[in-house]
């Protein structure tokens, strides 16, 4: 977790007790979930990322320890690039929306997630560096601008795309 909050003053509660291993940096701006060895690999090789149980835990444990002021949570895996079991660069999930007008519609499941209503969405990038580059990016525009018109869907990532054919 990244706060954009100059005064680092996101961090609640830092003694919480919580299932997963959370450590903040000491300025209090950057956090790291520690995950075993097993967890971490059975995240990726399952692609836990998308099993709403364990989404849900992980970010009732994060609103343990830390205020809710975040739009956004990222979870990014220690990984060089995708790994082979994946599919994508990074995936965006949606938990709260009060804006009318982008083709989706209004709906609210921050407190599942542990939110009293801040939080509108977690994403998950595949790579290290993918939070610097294009797919973050991509990610957040999910929140707003991919509903307001029809859109093609794309199986895969490269350049031999063949679905608009």
């Amino acid at each position: 977790m990244i706060s954009c909050s100059k005064d680092g003053e996101s961090l609640v509660d830092p003694d919480a007790l919580t299932d997963h291993e959370i450590i903040a940096h000491s300025n209090n701006r950057v956090s790291s979930l520690l995950m075993t060895k097993n967890e971490y690999k059975n995240w990726v090789d399952n692609d836990e990322f998308t099993n709403s149980e364990k989404r849900t835990s992980l970010t009732n444990d994060i609103y343990k320890k830390y205020a809710d002021k975040y739009d956004f949570i990222f979870f990014i895996l220690n990984e060089p690039s995708i790994p082979e079991n994946l599919s994508y660069y990074g995936k965006l999930i949606g938990v709260s929306n009060n804006v009318e007008g982008t083709g989706q519609g209004i709906y609210d499941y921050s407190t599942q997630y542990g939110s009293s209503g801040k939080l509108k969405a977690i994403m998950q990038l595949t790579g290290l560096e993918y939070l610097r580059g294009g797919p973050a990016l991509h990610e957040l525009a999910h929140n707003w601008a991919n509903f307001g018109i029809d859109s093609h869907y794309i199986d895969g990532p490269g350049n031999n795309i063949s679905s608009f054919n």
